[in-house]
């Protein structure tokens, strides 16, 4: 599996999320892994962390700005 990071998100007090772009080598299928670890409510030194996994479709619906970042930097290396 191979992950290429696109986007990052520091949203301060130790709350970040993570986008990769996932490539699938034995599939050849492209996937979205969002990564997060944020503040939980109440405590401020317990963390909640996760990762979920979109099909592009799925990510496109749910994450519309993100997406959009991801397509500029595909264009910024000359693909279309």
């Amino acid at each position: 599996m191979l992950r290429i990071e696109f986007e990052y998100y520091d949203l301060s007090m130790g709350n970040e999320d993570w986008f990769y772009l996932l490539f699938d080598e034995v599939t050849a299928e492209f996937s979205i892994e969002h990564r997060w670890s944020h503040r939980k409510t109440g405590n401020p030194y317990a963390y909640e962390k996760g990762k979920k996994e979109y099909a592009l479709v799925a990510f496109k619906q749910e994450y519309s700005n993100e997406f959009a970042t991801l397509v500029s930097k595909f264009k910024s290396f000359g693909l279309k």
